[in-house]
């Protein structure tokens, strides 16, 4: 298991929305650890981009969210927001 690292935009809207929506924070907190497994779970790769990039869906609490990360060792998050956000 490989702890992921956040650039500080992702690392605050997490913090953000734990605060703001527990559910969705705690479904949050689950896609992370997907990311963390080594390998990670097949359900953190079901969006993929070119460049190691992928896309986890996470809803909860009646809210949608979208985590992106980059498979690099250790992986890092890059965004987590609103999926109409980008």
């Amino acid at each position: 298991m490989s702890e992921a690292k956040f650039v500080p935009s992702a690392l605050s809207a997490l913090d953000a929305a734990v605060v703001r929506n527990p559910t969705l924070g705690e479904r949050l907190d689950e896609a992370i650890d997907w990311i963390e497994e080594d390998p990670p779970n097949v359900r953190a790769k079901r969006r993929a981009w070119s460049g190691g990039r992928f896309g986890i869906d996470v809803r909860g609490g009646g809210e949608d969210s979208l985590v992106i990360w980059e498979e690099t060792r250790p992986p890092v998050v890059l965004y987590v927001g609103d999926p109409a956000g980008l």
